[in-house]
């Protein structure tokens, strides 16, 4: 600039609130503004309480059974049978585990069923899917496991 003068954004400031930019419940009334709902409970969260608040939303999965029990009861199972042996044959299929007996004093440890149905963007069933977790929390290095891997991309799913 001439004259060492110092050039200046002619635009309005805003400013934002930065703890709600990722926020996924932000909610906005008609006039734009943001409401003083679920939004502004979930600033005040850890991550650990957002994530168990998403994950017992009943809106996100309302007919997502929570166990194994519950799947057997709805109209569902045979399909959500499917999945879990499907699940079941492709992780006998790679190799994942080896049945061995536990050491002596030891408790196995404990896995669930997390059970899903996947929808297309215009929300017609596509399928139904199974993953065994465990619950990693109660292992002990050495002890219970010797090597961690890290979880890759199958091509297939890009």
């Amino acid at each position: 600039m001439p004259n060492g003068e110092v050039r200046m954004s002619q635009r309005q400031k805003r400013t934002h609130d930065y703890r709600l930019l990722n926020d996924p419940w932000a909610d906005k009334d008609k006039t734009g503004a943001m409401t003083d709902t679920t939004s502004s409970k979930m600033v005040n969260m850890t991550s650990t309480e957002r994530v168990y608040a998403a994950s017992s939303e009943p809106s996100i999965a309302p007919d997502n059974p929570r166990t194994l029990h519950e799947a057997r009861e709805s109209p569902d199972w045979p399909d959500w049978e499917t999945a879990v042996q499907a699940k079941l044959d492709q992780l006998q299929k790679m190799g994942t585990w080896e049945l061995v007996d536990p050491p002596e004093g030891r408790t196995p440890i404990t896995n669930k069923w997390v059970l899903t149905k996947k929808y297309d963007k215009d929300g017609n069933l596509q399928k139904y899917k199974a993953r065994l977790v465990t619950h990693g929390y109660s292992q002990q290095p050495g002890m219970d496991y010797n090597d961690t891997f890290s979880p890759v991309v199958c091509l297939e799913t890009i």
